[in-house]
């Protein structure tokens, strides 16, 4: 451990367990990365719950960096905008890497893990602990030990269900998860002197058609049925439980069916699977030891501490006693539509999905007329985030223009930063929400506030932000790290909800550019220069308007080419940007003209010295651009009161006018 962080650190007792804590006030931690995937589901946040609260007892901050759907997707093009969030890993800021395998190849789908495996051999020269699966060329470095879980459920299905002829259904031939839980069923029968037969047992992929398979084979005699399936986890079990019951075999009087995992699918399937809860955490937990052991050579390691939920679960597939408090646990963690009771102030710390779909989030967001408020409105929809410490928005510096398959931007853009409130009145000290005035950091930072010392560790939830496969940026979202409650189905698609608002932003964006802005030059159209001088109006009682024409664009046209006479108008509205000042507005008004527009206060030297810089821009330019013509342009401006449109139209006749007498002078001295 650093001299700093020592001696910011004391120790309390809690039982025989020596737990650091923060004695010394802020404290620089170290941050060790998760990386997983769809971390909302039950496995994900078992590993979540032992790497946490492992952490918490180092002093340790986290990094997740999770896409926010399963690695099995076949929304591909959504897929592989949320894998992009681990091209985001700048793996020299961390101090070591966990990740928890499993999740990044579900049903036969490699690909995700094997990118997350080249990612770290290529550039991570920090300790790994790849977790209950092997990564690449990395052994699983800590992993749940199943086979007294496997041990409990033999048990059960002998002595409670009376079940002698049991077969088993593992996952893939050469993963080690599936003969881990193959020994613990080996285990048990052996104590009651029977035997597993090599013929009863059969590999799936520990996704549901891995269960149909074998059902298949039941159902049509390629192999006789037995008394009971224990599978190597619920996908697989609810696979082989639905498939054999719409083909008439009756679960369970005919065949047991057991789980394994927990998982929400299983407990809310039409017909409930007996499962068991494994102690994932405490596993997780020794993971972190190991981490601790490389990056911490001299801290006192601390044991990692059982979960008090794991254990069987009986339900209906197994024939037995049915588990209705876990049943109703699991249906009330997964419910859609609880509605959100005002009256309860611990309710406003505690989002779940029916608040989240009564926010009418999506249309709030949708209704947004440009970047500015789009940001805005997802701004003030942070209160669906709760709890939290901190969420920022972090958008490519291109956002608007972005395209499918490119990086992140050298430099983000920090759009949204909100602090967590509890006062309504304090609302906007805590929100800052634009793109205009939007703080720019270096990508390699993560984030420019990750490296500040605080007084507690931190977990920050790193989410690709993106339309499919088009980049836009990221969100990170802050959490005590001792929080018990951490990102799920609402925080998924709170983030759907924003990737949609943003895409819709850009496409509303591209429109306006389309319809109020020369593609040509990129100056504004009549069109556009309406729209923008609704907000210009009343604003100051002073108006100018400068009118600018081209001398001499049919000459070039008729002699050169119309290539060449578009590339002097497009010489012309460069000159004229270069004397529009902010604030104001500069507009092709059609073919060769072009108008300048500003409120405020203007004298009349003033608008003839910019004038003198328009001519200067565009005599610098015929001196160097080796045309064999000249950009040439008259001129002319007028000042006075405006606050109506009728009024501005008459400013730019009056400015029209002069121009025009300068024209004909201008005409006048090239005949002599």
């Amino acid at each position: 451990m650093s001299s700093q962080t020592a001696a910011a650190i004391t120790k309390k007792c809690i039982g025989d367990i020596a737990i650091p804590t923060q004695g010394g006030g802020l404290v620089k931690r170290k941050l060790i990365g998760l990386i997983t995937a769809n971390p909302e589901a039950v496995y994900q946040q078992h590993v979540m719950e032992g790497v946490f609260s492992q952490c918490v007892k180092y002093g340790y901050d986290v990094a997740v960096f999770a896409p926010l759907m399963q690695a099995c997707s076949d929304f591909e093009s959504y897929l592989n905008g949320e894998v992009r969030i681990f091209d985001l890993i700048d793996f020299d800021r961390l101090d070591g890497v966990f990740v928890a395998t499993i999740s990044l190849a579900e049903a036969n789908t490699e690909w995700v893990r094997d990118r997350v495996a080249e990612l770290i051999k290529e550039k991570c020269s920090k300790p790994v602990v790849a977790f209950d699966l092997p990564l690449g060329d990395l052994p699983a470095a800590a992993s749940v030990d199943d086979a007294p879980s496997f041990e409990k459920i033999t048990a059960h299905l002998i002595d409670n269900c009376g079940r002698r002829n049991i077969y088993y259904l593992g996952g893939q031939a050469d993963a080690e998860v599936t003969h881990r839980r193959l020994r613990g069923i080996r285990n048990e029968l052996e104590r009651r002197g029977m035997e597993l037969r090599d013929d009863h047992i059969f590999y799936g992929n520990f996704w549901y058609n891995g269960g149909e398979e074998l059902a298949e084979k039941i159902i049509s005699g390629e192999v006789p049925m037995p008394d009971a399936v224990i599978c190597a986890n619920d996908h697989m079990a609810i696979g082989l439980v639905n498939k054999l019951l719409k083909n008439g075999i009756n679960v369970p009087r005919q065949i047991s069916v057991t789980g394994f995992d927990a998982t929400h699918e299983a407990a809310l399937n039409e017909l409930s699977i007996t499962t068991y809860i494994p102690d994932i955490s405490m596993a997780a937990a020794e993971g972190i030891n190991i981490l601790a052991r490389q990056i911490d050579p001299d801290a006192e390691i601390i044991p990692a501490l059982p979960s008090e939920e794991n254990g069987l679960r009986v339900c209906a597939s197994c024939g037995g006693k049915e588990n209705i408090t876990y049943i109703r646990k699991r249906l009330y963690d997964s419910l859609f539509n609880v509605t959100f009771n005002p009256y309860d102030l611990d309710q406003f710390d505690d989002v779940n999905i029916g608040r989240w779909l009564d926010s009418y989030m999506l249309e709030k967001l949708t209704r947004a007329a440009d970047p500015e408020e789009c940001l805005r409105e997802i701004g003030e929809t942070d209160y669906l985030l709760k709890p939290y410490k901190d969420f920022y928005l972090c958008l490519n510096e291109n956002w608007l223009t972005a395209l499918p398959n490119e990086s992140f931007s050298r430099r983000m853009k920090n759009v949204i930063h909100s602090r967590s409130f509890s006062d309504f009145d304090e609302v906007e000290k805590n929100r800052f929400c634009s793109d205009s005035r939007a703080e720019l950091f270096d990508v390699k930072l993560l984030h420019p506030e990750i490296d500040r010392e605080h007084d507690e560790p931190l977990v920050y939830y790193f989410s690709s932000i993106h339309f499919l496969e088009t980049l836009l940026g990221y969100a990170v979202l802050v959490c005590p790290l001792a929080q018990k409650k951490r990102i799920g189905i609402v925080y998924r698609n709170w983030v759907r909800n924003v990737n949609s608002a943003l895409e819709m932003t850009r496409v509303r964006t591209k429109l306006t550019m389309y319809s109020e802005f020369d593609a040509m030059t990129g100056l504004m159209n009549r069109r556009g220069m309406e729209h923008r001088l609704k907000g210009m109006l009343g604003k100051s009682p002073m108006m100018f308007a400068c009118v600018l024409d081209m001398d001499g664009l049919k000459y070039i046209n008729d002699n050169f080419g119309h290539a060449e006479g578009d590339n002097a108008i497009i010489e012309l509205a460069h000159a004229a940007r270069s004397i529009t000042m902010p604030g104001e507005i500069c507009i092709r008004a059609g073919g060769d003209e072009f108008f300048i527009l500003g409120s405020g206060t203007y004298t009349p030297q003033e608008l003839e010295e910019r004038l003198l810089s328009f001519l200067d821009v565009l005599n610098k330019y015929n001196e160097t651009s080796g045309k064999p013509y000249n950009v040439m342009a008259s001129a002319g401006f007028a000042l006075g009161n405006a606050d109506t449109t009728d009024a501005v139209e008459k400013l730019l006749h009056d400015a029209d006018t002069k121009m025009y007498d300068q024209k004909v002078e201008h005409k006048r001295q090239r005949k002599n």
